[in-house]
């Protein structure tokens, strides 16, 4: 747990004195994609660029909205909505 990290990529982690790590945690899904994939920073750029409003509670995200069509479509017919929550003690 000593290790500086200067850079991670892919499931690779990057230490100050040269070492290669490979990451085998998961994080409940947190790192499924693995650090720093190339869609998912290109996506969040794309996102940031755009400086939308965030955290207002009349407000739903276009992309969030986005994001629950698909979800809802992918799940065949079994749901019929998704809702989004920050923490799940909103149920």
């Amino acid at each position: 747990m000593n290790a500086t990290y200067v850079r991670c990529s892919g499931c690779e982690l990057f230490t100050s004195d040269g070492r290669r790590i490979l990451d085998f945690l998961s994080g409940y899904s947190v790192y499924n994609a693995g650090h720093n994939h190339p869609q998912i920073v290109g996506a969040l750029h794309e996102e940031l660029d755009r400086c939308g409003p965030t955290m207002l509670q009349s407000h739903v995200p276009e992309l969030a909205g986005e994001l629950a069509a698909r979800l809802v479509e992918r799940a065949g017919g079994r749901i019929h909505r998704a809702f989004f929550t920050s923490s799940g003690s909103e149920e």
